[in-house]
């Protein structure tokens, strides 16, 4: 059986990981965003595109591995 302070901890490691969770979503959000807005912009025979589209496709996948963790919201 688990004592009062033993599921207080539990509530809280479980918080801070599901807030964690928020803000690296919020923040792999913006590169994102940012990264679509710079490919709407550069020509498509600009040499940095390649670049951009691998960060935006980087933080897609990191976006992906965040959804599989399957960690409370």
């Amino acid at each position: 059986m688990f004592s009062r302070s033993s599921g207080n901890r539990q509530v809280n490691e479980a918080n801070s990981v599901a807030g964690w969770r928020h803000d690296m979503k919020n923040q792999l959000g913006i590169v994102l965003g940012f990264a679509d807005l710079l490919l709407q912009e550069l020509d498509g025979s600009d040499p940095h595109r390649t670049d951009i589209t691998e960060i935006r496709d980087a933080a897609a996948r990191a976006m992906e591995l965040l959804r599989d963790l399957k960690l409370p919201e």
